[in-house]
Formats: structure tokens, sequence, C-alpha cells
């Protein structure tokens, strides 16, 4: 319910306002303008001095100003918005609330110093200090509405996601600020602070049990925006994972000093050594993140570093099987020929010789092994 439809749904034809209604209208419009859970009170408390105008009793629910023939009774309307707010930041306070304070106060603590003024004072104001607020976020109540949300959003990205992926998904979602638009019914709709970075953001989740991942979050809520533009897909491609999620699991683990946990698990041991080994350096990756100062250098250093060391390790892989193999040949003499090996043998053979150069199996083998007609 936001003010202007509220003063839509109860214009009564020019009948006056009475001034327990104005304040009913002053009070809304307090509340959507920051939604701190005092505004929330105060609004309560002055809708419920409008009630009591109208009579002891319920004689309020027959007043003109609930009736709307074409879209229902404002005032039960109101009433029963206010009460699940009420609900909803109640259950919040006990739960979702804290845990995102103590994410903000994870990444807060590790990277302050780091922070552009303004980044630092909003993640202050929103998450760490009040735990008053329900700005940026917004906790999905059930399950199934999780499970739809996550649906929606993997078709919007042009994604395929299962029925089973979703049922298993618990993971926090981001999304990112809106354009600049003069638009309070959208900024209220998206339960946004502002309409720039970071207050144009909000993290979106249904568990809230998982510390680590909401401190990953976190860190994307507050990048630098420079940051979020120059590490999205199409500036590194399908690359970008490494610089947009490797860029910031690197900086939730080092905040937790969590190194063999968390997400991404595919990339991050690429990521790590990547850092380890100075492609960027962790100043160089944390001045790209946080003051959103050579992004594109530092996120393609890391993609140069991990492509050649992703090589590098499959070319050891690959070595490692056939040593083994020319190992066995040796002990064995039956698979020096494929024609007596065994279909399993041939199988690995063909495997691990796939993509080496004829003139490196000619070596790896011997000019006159029979192996060399046999692979592919």
């Amino acid at each position: 319910m936001t003010a202007n439809k509220w003063l839509r749904l109860t214009d009564c034809g020019g009948k006056p306002r009475s001034g327990e209604l104005k304040a009913v209208d002053g009070a809304l419009a307090s509340y959507q303008a920051d939604q701190l859970s005092a505004r929330l009170t105060a609004l309560r408390e002055t809708l419920e001095q409008w009630k009591r105008s109208q009579g002891s009793g319920e004689e309020w629910k027959s007043s003109a100003w609930n009736q709307q023939p074409q879209e229902g009774k404002p005032v039960e309307m109101l009433d029963a918005w206010i009460a699940k707010k009420e609900r909803i930041l109640q259950d919040d306070k006990r739960g979702a609330i804290p845990a995102l304070q103590a994410a903000a106060k994870t990444v807060y603590d590790a990277y302050q110093s780091l922070m552009p003024d303004a980044y630092r004072s909003a993640l202050e104001t929103t998450f760490v200090a009040p735990p008053d607020n329900v700005y940026c976020y917004k906790r999905y109540e059930t399950k199934a509405d999780w499970e739809d949300h996550l649906r929606k959003k993997a078709t919007a990205s042009g994604h395929d996601i299962k029925g089973s992926d979703v049922i298993s998904a618990s993971t926090p979602t981001l999304t990112w600020g809106l354009d600049r638009v003069d638009d309070e019914i959208v900024r209220v709709s998206h339960n946004i602070k502002a309409y720039d970075a970071p207050g144009n953001r909000r993290i979106e989740f249904h568990d809230y049990s998982n510390h680590h991942t909401l401190t990953h979050e976190m860190l994307h809520w507050v990048c630098h925006e420079q940051f979020r533009l120059d590490s999205m897909k199409q500036q590194f491609g399908e690359d970008f994972e490494y610089v947009q999620e490797g860029f910031t699991e690197w900086l939730a683990r080092n905040a937790l000093n969590e190194w063999t946990t968390g997400g991404y698990w595919r990339i991050m041991d690429y990521v790590i050594e990547a850092v380890k080994s100075g492609h960027p350096s962790a100043e160089a990756l944390k001045r790209a993140y946080f003051e959103g100062q050579g992004v594109t250098a530092a996120g393609q250093d890391m993609v140069r570093y991990i492509k050649q060391e992703r090589i590098a390790r499959a070319q050891k892989i690959n070595q490692d099987e056939i040593d083994d193999c020319l190992r066995l040949m040796r002990r064995y003499t039956r698979l020096r020929d494929p024609s007596t090996a065994g279909d399993d043998f041939v199988r690995r053979m063909k495997a691990v010789f796939q993509g080496v150069s004829d003139a490196e199996r000619r070596r790896q083998l011997g000019n006159t092994s029979p192996w060399l007609a046999a692979l592919p």
C-alpha cells in the first residue's frame, strides 16, 4: 500500500478528511519514506485513533472511507497490510536482521578502511548499526515462495533450472539496483533505500542460517559500482565468474579466515592460488573491489593466470596417467598390443592420449609401437 494508492482509494468525492484521517495519510507517507519500524508503529497508532473516532466498536468498517466499489475496502486493506508488515518485522528481528547485521559487521570490521565514505556510511546505517530497518533485503517466508522466485529469476536470466535444482537451492541472491528514476512507488515496492549504490541493491533469501553465505552477499551489496559494471559478463565473457564471484568469495574467506569452506568450490582453488601468486595481488584485488580502480587489469591478470594453471594441471594429470599406463605395459606384455590388451585398457589408453600430438605419442610409446595405429 503506497501513500498515493491510499489517497486514491479513500477519495470520497471531495468530502473533507478529518484530522485523524489526515494523520493516517501523513504516517503512511512517513513510513513509505524510510520504512523504520518506529514509523510502522506510528502508522498503526494513527490508524487505531481514526477507528476510535468512528465509534467505540467496529463502526469504522461501515464508514464511507472504507468503501471502494471497484477495489474493495481501503481501510481494511491498509489494516491487513500493516498487520503483515508487523508480523514480518517481528519475525525478522528475531532472526534475519541479526543474521544480516552479523554478516555486515564481519565485512565492516575487515574492510571498512578500504571503502569510500559513502559506501562505508551506507553499510553502517543500513545493516551494521540499527536492527531497526527493513531496507535492502527481502526474506521469502516460505520455501515454496523462495523456489518460485528462483525459477523466475533463472527464466529471466535465460537459464533452465530443473525442479530438483531449485528445491535444493538455499543461497541468497542479490538484486542489482534499479535505474535512477524518480518513482517512489517503484523504490518502495523493491524495498530499496536509494537510487545510488549501494542503497539501490537488496539481498534476497529464505534461509539466513549460513553466516559465510550472507557475508559473501553482503560483500556484493557493498562492492564499488565500478567493480560491478566492469566485472560483468560483457567484459570477461564466460570467465566473468572468476572475477565477479571469485573476487567476492576470496574476500569473504579472507574476512572469515575460512579458506577451505564456502561457495564456488569449482573455481576457488584456482582463485586462491592466483592471488597467492600475485595475479592479482591481494591489494590490487581489494582496490578493484572496494574502490573500483583497475578492475579490468586485475581481472585480466587473474583470468590469464588461471587459464595457464588449468592447462598446466591438465597436462600434469595427463602425464601421470600416461606414465602409469607405460609402467603397466612394461610389467604385462599383453598390454603392449591393443589386440591383446583388453577393452578396458584400450579405452584408458585412448582417453589418456586424447589430444596428444603424433610426435609426442611416438616419443612416449616408441616409433614401432602397435598402439600408434590404434589410438584415434
